[in-house]
């Protein structure tokens, strides 16, 4: 009986193909990848080259940059009135304030001190300008009580701050910082800008830190105080010139560790080895 298919035909129908399929690539896959692999390049470049600063935010205040002076009661009595204001300017010797003196307090005081009322002068031992008013009249005053507090004349504000332990690591003489007002909200007034001078060595107790600057100014951690070189002592709003005041509170962003992104994402394995 004869086949029903010649023998080259089946050998032909089961026969296969040898070698590699290849299908034409269209243009626009070869772009997406070519897309993709740049993107991916840069990617590794930035994160490589890139600089990231961790900043941390300290506190401080402005002050006059050879301090300021208090005046003070020398004996113990009744504050009876006050003869400045706060921003008057006054003179070497200009009165401040007058103090009557209890008739116990006043048998003990120097005669030259006191005038026939038993009251003694409280006075400036310097130009300048009146920064603050620590007392009120009729207010009791212990021997050696702060009653006005002066800023020298032609004293230019500097930026006192508090630098806590942990962020001290890489402030140093130089560093540009970004001051932002709490009387001048950055939103509308922005930031401003300033230049560490100095940065003390040895760390203060949070009672220590009162006694930097402004009456009032306190840390509840130890802290390392820095001081600051303002670039303008003004603050520019819609054309106008605002002065800056001694004893006005700032907040401060101050760059603590410099890397590349690369080496903060690499870390944890390095941290890990």
């Amino acid at each position: 009986m004869l086949p029903l298919f010649r023998d080259e035909a089946v050998r032909h129908a089961t026969a296969r193909l040898e070698g590699e399929v290849l299908l034409p690539a269209r243009i626009s896959t070869w772009l997406i990848g070519a897309v993709l692999l740049a993107a991916l390049a840069l990617a590794v470049w930035f994160a490589a080259t890139s600089p990231y600063a961790r900043r941390e935010t300290v506190s401080g205040w402005l002050a006059p940059e050879s301090g300021v002076v208090e005046a003070r009661a020398t004996h113990g009595g009744v504050l009876a009135e006050l003869l400045v204001d706060k921003g008057d300017q006054v003179l070497a010797g200009a009165p401040l304030a007058r103090i009557q003196m209890s008739s116990e307090a006043a048998a003990t005081a120097p005669l030259a001190r006191l005038n026939l009322e038993g009251e003694y002068t409280i006075t400036s031992s310097i130009d300048g300008r009146v920064d603050a008013l620590l007392a009120r009249a009729g207010q009791i005053l212990a021997a050696g009580s702060s009653v006005v507090v002066l800023a020298p004349a032609g004293d230019e504000l500097v930026a006192e701050l508090f630098v806590p332990a942990c962020a001290i690591g890489l402030v140093n003489a130089g560093e540009t910082i970004k001051l932002q007002y709490e009387a001048f909200p950055v939103q509308h007034f922005g930031s401003q800008g300033a230049t560490v001078e100095t940065v003390s060595l040895t760390v203060l107790a949070p009672d220590e830190a009162g006694l930097l600057g402004t009456p009032g100014a306190r840390s509840s951690e130890p802290v390392f105080s820095a001081r600051a070189r303002l670039a303008a002592q003004t603050v520019q709003a819609d054309g106008a010139s605002l002065p800056l005041r001694s004893g006005m509170r700032f907040s401060a962003d101050v760059v603590i560790a410099r890397r590349t992104l690369m080496e903060w994402l690499l870390e944890p394995l390095a941290v890990g080895r």
